[in-house]
């Protein structure tokens, strides 16, 4: 039995709460390229993040929170 897959039907996967964030998620979730996080990583200006081996992971509440925090501390909209 063969399966199609109708490209209009895919949808982006839900990401749990509870999974660890590659930085490559978090540039997909907050639309800014993978450089930005890498650069706020390096001004550790960015989202906390935690240090697993040699990897950098995000916890999702983490994010969620740090993205609160900067629109209530006067979050620019970004320039077109």
């Amino acid at each position: 039995m063969t399966q199609t897959h109708d490209a209009d039907s895919r949808t982006a996967p839900a990401m749990p709460s509870d999974r660890l964030l590659s930085p490559q998620d978090v540039a997909d979730f907050l639309g800014v390229p993978l450089a930005t996080v890498y650069v706020w990583n390096s001004r550790r200006t960015g989202p906390p993040r935690v240090r697993i081996g040699k990897h950098i992971r995000y916890l999702r509440a983490d994010l969620d929170a740090w993205v609160e925090r900067s629109y209530a501390d006067g979050a620019t909209p970004a320039r077109t």
